[in-house]
């Protein structure tokens, strides 16, 4: 017998190579999707070849040892499984060493976030799990950027949400990029109102201003309004504004539009922000509360 046909895996494990909450894997097992045996003490256990049956029939790929999970897939099943943020950061440090650099690292997380909400919006994940692998992106992710020197001597970039935006984790892992290349940067995190960027402009006086808002943004039609007001503001105080998302941006002048995160790291790639921090100038970084 092949011993894929005998080893038994736990729920923890099937869920894990299913990129799915181990709640779902229950769900589906008493849904009769997935065959399980009891052990004595009740626990259920499932046959790695029919975990992998099912995983390949959700993914379309013929099954068998030759049919390797897609590296975001891997990633959302590792984040799923992991039991706090720090255990998700080990998992994102693993991946940027795979992939040898941060910004292929970031586009294996930013497609493995993507996948938990169509999972979720699908009925493969819950709501819970769904929110629970997308914080622990958001926490893995910020936990290694402050980890990240930077040179003091540029101005920071500011990176905030559209008013109205519940997501954060593609503004998070565009500073984490940026974070990479040296430069400070300044996390106001969640929505923050247009009029209270524009007042802080003229104390933080930032490099650029990276403003976040995705297809789940509550208000798209407010998008143009809040666009035109960033851009004049930002026009008359010299600074760059990146809107990035998915969202339904306006078009036009005096904005750079960046649809994922690695689509900033041209501007992250400038000598001023690029210029390695040197022992007497670089220091960590701190979030504002």
């Amino acid at each position: 017998m092949d011993n894929m046909e005998s080893l038994l895996v736990t729920v923890a494990q099937a869920a894990r190579q299913l990129g799915v909450g181990t709640a779902t894997v229950k769900r589906w097992c008493d849904a009769g999707l997935l065959r399980a045996s009891r052990t004595a003490g009740g626990h259920r256990r499932f046959a790695a070849a029919d975990v992998e049956r099912l995983r390949a029939a959700q993914a379309g790929v013929p099954s068998g040892r030759s049919a390797e999970r897609p590296a975001h897939e891997r990633f959302l099943g590792d984040v799923l499984a992991a039991r706090h943020a720090g255990e998700a950061a080990g998992h994102l440090l693993a991946l940027r060493g795979r992939t040898g650099a941060w910004t292929a690292a970031v586009g294996v997380v930013e497609q493995a976030w993507d996948l938990a909400l169509r999972r979720r919006e699908s009925g493969h994940l819950t709501g819970l799990e769904e929110r629970l692998a997308t914080e622990r992106i958001l926490r893995a992710t910020q936990l290694l950027t402050e980890q990240l020197p930077f040179d003091d001597r540029t101005p920071p970039w500011l990176f905030t949400c559209a008013e109205g935006e519940p997501a954060r984790v593609p503004l998070a892992l565009a500073e984490l990029l940026l974070r990479d290349g040296g430069a400070p940067t300044l996390w106001a995190g969640g929505p923050t109102p247009v009029p209270s960027v524009i007042r802080a402009l003229r104390a933080l006086r930032p490099a650029a201003l990276v403003v976040l808002a995705t297809r789940a943004h509550r208000r798209p039609e407010s998008l143009r309004q809040q666009a035109a007001a960033l851009r004049s503001a930002l026009r008359v105080h010299r600074v760059p504004l990146w809107l990035l998302g998915d969202a339904a941006w306006p078009d036009g002048e005096g904005a750079a539009r960046a649809l994922h995160a690695v689509d900033v790291m041209p501007a992250a790639a400038a000598p001023s922000t690029r210029r390695a921090a040197s022992p007497s100038t670089a220091r960590r970084g701190t979030r504002p509360a």
